[in-house]
């Protein structure tokens, strides 16, 4: 679901007087059916009935429309979050929305806030799907590893200040955990070094720097969900180098923000989301570990909560995106509420798709058995923690943004993985 909200009537451009007039170009009009509207009061942003309606003319080839609008958009977690938006128009109504979307648009005295984003690691899980929640929030210059090795350190110089960007957002990582057990130096360069340069310049650029860390820079000996100040303390290589990084940043004390998140799977790449389904459909027996504990996390909804976040930390700022980053620095935790085992996640993941196989046309899954083992029993080249639950108590009080269960984040990435993934 989408609105439009006129600035005076609420939402973050409440009260805002915007004279200024954009000239537009429509380049195409898109057709959206929302799946639900919302049911509860606290769902629904301010004036959501009370907001005007507005229609579109026939599409012609250009439109001069009053500049600021507030776009509240019902998230993949249920929680609605207002995005100022200039590329793109919304005309509401209760069933189908009409999205304009336009080519270009000049202003003249408009207080209308865009910031240029840096994104790194655009072709990644999270990354990939930061290309389009990032996008309201302003102009995006994104690279891949094809463009932006970061083991080279001279590169990224260049990069970030070729970019000149507000904000940098880092999703690029040295991933693989058993790997980076034969690879420390490798995994050290991209994971541990490459950030504390990404943070000095950005205290360099006057910007903000966004960087992703994970759920294994813990032990896993505390039997409560982890919080942001307790005790770091990995087992891996892996683990090791990502902590690396955090206290890089840091120590560069420029604004910033560490989102630690868990588990990551999605409809796109290879994780065990997509693993599990792959050998579901191979093998007539599988054996997952039972004894690993987390947060299962789509990599559309880490992306989503992202924006959210700062789209929030911008609204609350009177000044800059960057300033307000500044006065929220630290490090936070990107996760749903409940966790479950590896194998637990693996048996949901098989019997989602049997509940949903005969009504899709999908063909069945050719295993029979899922059995649960012991770390142990399933011996790799890095240790993981068996406990790794991350608490996301800082990010609600500080953000207001909450992450929905991991079952609903999968049964989202099971209806996109059948539509083929992310375009």
């Amino acid at each position: 679901m989408i609105k439009l909200e006129h600035p005076q009537r609420g939402g973050d451009g409440a009260g805002k007087q915007e004279r200024a007039h954009h000239l537009i170009t429509a380049l195409a009009v898109i057709t959206i059916v929302p799946q639900s509207l919302p049911t509860r009061a606290d769902q629904q942003p301010k004036d959501f009935h009370q907001s005007p309606e507005r229609t579109i003319e026939p599409l012609k080839e250009e439109y001069m429309v009053a500049p600021a609008f507030t776009v509240h958009r019902q998230s993949a977690f249920r929680s609605w979050v207002p995005f100022r938006v200039t590329p793109t128009i919304f005309a509401e109504d209760t069933r189908t929305l009409r999205c304009i979307m336009l080519k270009s648009m000049r202003t003249t005295n408009s207080s209308e806030v865009s910031i240029k984003i840096l994104l790194i690691g655009a072709a990644g899980q999270i990354g990939w799907e930061l290309r389009n929640t990032l996008a309201p929030l302003g102009d995006i210059v994104a690279t891949n590893r094809s463009i932006l090795d970061l083991i080279d350190e001279d590169a990224i110089r260049r990069t970030v200040r070729s970019a000149h960007p507000d904000l940098i957002v880092n999703a690029a990582a040295y991933t693989q955990v058993d790997p980076a057990e034969a690879e420390p130096d490798l995994a050290m360069k991209v994971n541990g070094h490459a950030p504390g340069v990404m943070a000095q310049e950005a205290r360099r650029a006057h910007a903000a720097l966004v960087h992703y860390s994970t759920d294994y820079v813990f032990s896993g000996s505390i039997r409560r969900p982890y919080r942001e100040d307790d005790e770091p303390n990995p087992l891996n290589t892996y683990g090791k180098t990502k902590l690396a990084g955090e206290k890089a940043i840091a120590a560069v004390d420029a604004p910033h923000l560490i989102l630690r998140t868990s588990w990551v799977f999605g409809a796109r790449g290879k994780n065990f989301f997509s693993t599990i389904v792959e050998l579901a459909r191979e093998r007539e027996e599988l054996k997952v570990v039972d004894d690993q504990i987390g947060k299962p996390n789509c990599s559309k909804a880490v992306a989503e909560a992202t924006a959210e976040i700062l789209a929030r930390v911008s609204s609350r700022s009177s000044r800059s995106i960057v300033e307000g980053i500044a006065e929220a620095s630290g490090s936070y935790h990107v996760c749903g509420e409940d966790h479950t085992s590896r194998f637990g996640f693996a048996e949901e993941i098989i019997a989602l798709y049997g509940r949903r196989a005969a009504a899709r046309g999908l063909a069945p899954l050719r295993v029979k058995r899922l059995i649960p083992v012991s770390s142990a029993d399933f011996l790799t080249p890095a240790a993981r923690p068996h406990y790794s639950v991350l608490s996301s108590e800082k990010m609600a009080q500080t953000f207001g943004v909450t992450l929905p269960s991991w079952r609903e984040q999968l049964a989202l990435a099971f209806d996109e993985m059948l539509l083929g993934g992310s375009q």
